[in-house]
């Protein structure tokens, strides 16, 4: 009779764990890029079992993936998975996970910049997850000019010009607009338009002079322009970005300046740019290894140069909120 009762408890606790475990795909090797090519948004947790905050992790992100399930039925919209990176040691190396649990955000299978490191909590990560899959792009209803454009006077832009919601050239460039929805430039998609043909402009904000155009939309070239215009290539250095940052590996090429309005902020970006421009090709992507810190130092402009090494040895602990093995 016990042995008989142990064996429905056991059975029940399988049936229970499976159940919570049922939106979380495992991925390996072989289903990797397979797995996350098609999803808008791919929450994915690298993890090893020997590590005790992977465990803590674990059912937090298995609750939150169940509900949001409910949110978001459709899995070309989202997905939760998880690697092994025991198991696939060479996976975890090439998205450059050097601790766990890590959280990476992926858009239709391309690795973003993005990685969670909030609260470990199913509230937040839901919170997180709903905010990622808002709309990167705002769609407004054509005639409009090129001086209607709702661009404020130093923003970036990629303004897109099409002919329907269902235009191929929109898709793309709503991919696009995904995969940089966390960098400089706003996305503006004018839809509707008749006797114009479809067509991509950067622009930086009211300025006309500044326009790129790109007369034929297609995927890699609309990529290389937006990555080359909205990726800043000197990044402002915060408390929400310094452990992302630090955890890179790269040499830090830091300016410390006093926020007074003073033009030493465009002279070092101008400097960084034209120095550059020697080194590298012009269709480089983005360079992520300068930095700029606000600093109350008197002395202005001060520049540092220094390698990034781990994030709890160069800041204090609570900018380190993610413990990790």
């Amino acid at each position: 009779m016990s042995q008989a009762l142990l064996v429905v408890m056991l059975l029940s606790l399988s049936v229970a764990f499976s159940s919570t475990s049922a939106a979380i795909l495992e991925l390996t090797e072989s289903n990797f890029k397979r797995t996350l090519a098609t999803p808008r948004l791919s929450f994915v947790s690298f993890h090893v079992d020997w590590c005790p905050h992977s465990q803590s992790l674990k059912p937090i992100i298995d609750r939150a993936a169940k509900e949001l399930e409910t949110e978001y039925p459709d899995p070309s919209l989202l997905t939760f998975a998880r690697v092994d990176g025991d198991a696939e040691p060479e996976l975890a190396k090439r998205h450059g996970v050097m601790k766990y649990p890590t959280m990476k955000i992926f858009r239709y299978g391309a690795s973003v910049r993005l990685e969670y490191r909030g609260q470990r909590s199913v509230d937040a990560i839901k919170e997180f997850v709903r905010a990622q899959l808002s709309d990167s792009l705002t769609r407004l209803a054509a005639p409009v000019s090129d001086s209607q454009v709702p661009v404020e006077p130093r923003q970036k832009a990629m303004i897109g010009r099409f002919r329907s919601n269902d235009s191929a050239g929109l898709d793309t460039f709503l991919r696009v607009a995904e995969l940089l929805r966390d960098e400089e430039c706003v996305f503006l998609a004018i839809v509707g338009e008749k006797d114009e043909p479809e067509s991509v402009v950067y622009q930086r904000g009211t300025d006309m002079a500044t326009q790129i155009s790109l007369d034929y939309i297609e995927e890699i070239a609309l990529k290389r322009l937006a990555f080359q215009k909205c990726m800043p290539i000197v990044r402002e250095l915060t408390f929400e970005n310094a452990e992302a940052i630090t955890e890179e590996g790269l040499p830090l090429f830091v300016l410390f300046y006093r926020d007074d309005g003073s033009t030493v902020v465009d002279k070092y970006k101008s400097a960084v740019e034209n120095e550059l421009k020697k080194i590298y090709r012009q269709d480089q992507f983005f360079v992520r290894s300068w930095r700029l810190v606000r600093s109350s130092n008197s002395s202005n402009g001060k520049i540092v140069g220094r390698p990034a090494t781990d994030c709890h040895r160069q800041l204090p602990a609570h900018l380190c909120v993610s413990a990790r093995c």
